[in-house]
């Protein structure tokens, strides 16, 4: 009989696939899509339902959200044009239903991919000073990183601790 896959790690699956999705619709049509936001929204609130996370990962969606609108308020105040398009903004929201508070780190690491990229295509002539760049491809970024390559980097990390303390 084969391993049941719980909510939690339904969750991440479906997490990296909706990001997948959304950054290649963002890159081919400058969109993320309402319908795949949605289904990603309702699927998330299933599988809290399931993992009994409700309040968890709807504080985690809250806070997603606003930190979200946050970023794209600063931009139409420093730049004149929203930092953010709400497709992005709704894709938070969305992943933090499936995912949770491990959301909000991976929004950091694709702002923080995003401003390494942007930095390097302004000082390469590539990026325009106002040019727009689809968000949801650093969200997708930020999203694995987040969830498969930390956790595996901590784990590793774990593994040669624990063989110098069982060494000694």
């Amino acid at each position: 009989m084969g391993a049941a896959v719980s909510a939690d790690t339904a969750g991440v699956i479906v997490a990296c696939a909706v990001a997948a999705v959304a950054a290649v619709t963002d890159l081919r049509r400058g969109v993320v899509p309402n319908a795949l936001v949605v289904v990603a929204a309702a699927v998330g609130l299933v599988l809290a339902v399931l993992s009994g996370t409700v309040l968890v990962r709807l504080g985690a969606a809250l806070v997603a959200t606003a930190v979200l609108l946050g970023v794209r308020a600063l931009g139409h105040v420093a730049l004149g044009q929203p930092g953010l398009g709400m497709g992005d903004v709704k894709l938070g929201g969305a992943l933090a239903l499936l995912v949770g508070w491990p959301v909000l780190w991976a929004l950091y690491l694709a702002a923080a991919v995003a401003a390494v990229v942007g930095l390097a295509g302004r000082a390469t002539g590539r990026l325009a000073r106002r040019q727009r760049v689809p968000f949801a491809p650093f969200i997708a970024a930020g999203v694995v990183l987040a969830l498969w390559a930390v956790p595996f980097a901590q784990v590793w990390d774990a593994l040669l601790v624990w063989d110098v303390f069982a060494a000694g």
